[in-house]
């Protein structure tokens, strides 16, 4: 069994990610030179080497969340006794691997309403979710109810689970 989920293309605000990209560029800059008269030590250096971290971790943020709703996919695979779950774009990405034994219940998770330019997060807007030892797994980001109810169908069929309603 194989499924290929797209997800769809979710609203990316670019004023919001451009207000925010700025506010970041100016506190890199304008941090260090305002600590920087007041201390002899290297304070200012660290604050905007910690700056930059923060700026460049929420460039690739916007990037990753851009080509993951225009061009990603999540791929659900039965392989023996485990359920792989691998998410892509352009053929890299990651995949995590569960034990059918160790799964319990599937079910649909509610819609989120998220206002216009929300970046998705991986964890809060996926549409279908399982009981795997004591953590919730969720996956099919982006996918409406018909789709979600279609999926859970196929999955509990191969691998013999039980669906929560």
């Amino acid at each position: 069994m194989e499924i290929i989920i797209h997800p769809k293309n979710f609203a990316f605000d670019i004023k919001m990610n451009v207000m925010v990209f700025i506010f970041y560029l100016l506190a890199m800059i304008a941090i260090p030179v305002i600590l920087s008269p007041h201390s002899d030590d290297y304070i200012g250096i660290i604050v905007c080497c910690v700056s930059a971290v923060f700026f460049a971790s929420y460039c690739v943020k916007i990037i990753w969340n851009y080509f993951w709703s225009h061009s990603g996919r999540e791929i659900i695979t039965k392989r023996e006794q485990c359920l792989n779950i691998r998410r892509e774009i352009f053929g890299l990405g990651f995949t995590k691997q569960y034990e059918i034994a160790k799964m319990q219940g599937l079910y649909l998770t509610p819609h989120n309403n998220r206002p216009a330019g929300y970046i998705p997060e991986f964890k809060e807007d996926c549409r279908i979710a399982f009981d795997y030892g004591f953590k919730k797994i969720n996956f099919a980001n982006g996918i409406d109810d018909s789709e979600a109810e279609n999926i859970i169908a196929l999955i509990s069929s191969a691998c013999n689970l039980h669906v929560f309603k």
